[in-house]
């Protein structure tokens, strides 16, 4: 069982959650659609023209009329509607904008726990590879070589045994902690 190793700084897995999470594009596509809500808001207050012309191409020869009403002025006479329907759209873009801005910083947040978990992790592999089981191994050794000497009883050497066998459960079970964070962290990004 090899762990994998995490070669990216905290910074570069940050930079790579903010671009590629799914719910934050969401949320910039909802920002966007705000923004565009607020021009045309403001288009409201201009006058609005429009020109009719019709043809059926089902008649032989292809017939060409203007409508019976071939023109049409609509005029923005309602300005208290008008400006209610901007600040309305002003509204709900600085709430897109607000939630935007919630989601990056809880998604910060849940990279530095995660990040924080696997440095733990980490740190637990390290100190039970290099110290805790080597050290478990030599007394394990010192205390069969003391109970066939006759030097120790059974109790200390089944002890001895059990230290090391929990250090390797130790072990184990911060690697499976390392990895359950990593595939969290690709979930997070």
């Amino acid at each position: 069982f090899e762990s994998t190793s995490l070669e990216l700084t905290s910074e570069k897995l940050l930079e790579t959650a903010l671009a590629q999470n799914q719910r934050l594009k969401a949320m910039e596509a909802e920002v966007r659609a705000a923004e565009a809500s607020i021009i045309l808001a403001r288009k409201s207050r201009l006058p609005d023209f429009s020109l009719g012309f019709m043809a059926d191409v089902k008649m032989n020869p292809t017939l060409y009329r203007l409508p019976g009403n071939p023109g049409a002025v609509s005029l923005p006479i309602w300005r208290d509607k008008i400006a209610a329907q901007i600040a309305e759209a002003q509204a709900n873009k600085r709430s897109a904008e607000a939630r935007l801005s919630a989601e990056q910083i809880a998604l910060a947040v849940d990279l530095a726990e995660r990040l924080y978990l696997y440095r733990e992790a980490s740190r637990s592999l390290v100190l039970l590879r290099e110290q805790l089981l080597p050290k478990a191994t030599q007394s394990l050794e010192v205390a069969r070589t003391g109970y066939l000497a006759g030097q120790i009883d059974f109790f200390n050497l089944t002890d001895a045994e059990r230290t090391l066998l929990g250090f390797r459960l130790d072990q184990v079970e911060a690697g499976t902690q390392r990895e359950v964070v990593l595939a969290e962290l690709s979930l997070i990004i």
